[in-house]
């Protein structure tokens, strides 16, 4: 389960500056192992030896980085946890690594596409969907109104699109 993004090297004793991917950034706070991954590929599981949170990023220091140049090798890369370390949420809300890959339907059926981001807006998360049928990205509000079901483990959402939502993927 990935909580966050390796975006750069902090110091010269190999600090990792996380951009977090959770609701919950204290819980780096609590997470005592990680597993750094590129893509599909785990390249390590560490012990985090330090954590300073800030407003908008986490500092962890880990028992397999520990140097600067180490550090900035590993720009880019995904640091997770094992589900099993998973933050409870309420019923009805999901996890950003459930919903990304997930394939989108309107409710009579017609595929949409992928979820390919989430974005954590204000007022309110919106999914950015691989259009099926055009080259643009489809914009879908994360709101009871428009997502009328969301199965994980058929890693299928259904919405009821609001007028001119997918109009252009109609011509």
């Amino acid at each position: 389960m990935v909580i966050g993004q390796v975006v750069g090297a902090y110091g010269v004793e190999g600090g990792l500056v996380i951009k977090p991917l959770t609701d919950y950034p204290d819980r780096f706070q609590r997470t005592r192992k990680v597993v750094v991954k590129r893509g599909e590929s785990v390249l390590f599981e560490t012990a985090v030896s330090r954590v300073k949170l800030s407003p908008r990023k986490v500092l962890v220091w880990t028992e397999a980085v520990k140097d600067r140049e180490k550090a900035l090798t590993l720009v880019g890369c995904e640091v997770a946890v094992e589900r099993s370390q998973a933050v409870p949420i309420p019923e009805g809300h999901y996890y950003i690594f459930e919903i990304v890959g997930m394939r989108v339907q309107t409710v009579d059926g017609r595929y949409v596409g992928r979820v390919k981001e989430v974005l954590k807006l204000p007022a309110n998360d919106v999914f950015v969907v691989e259009g099926a049928e055009s080259r643009r990205d489809i914009l879908i509000p994360a709101i009871k109104q428009v997502v009328t079901a969301v199965d994980v483990r058929g890693k299928t959402m259904t919405i009821l699109p609001m007028p001119g939502l997918l109009e252009d993927e109609q011509h």
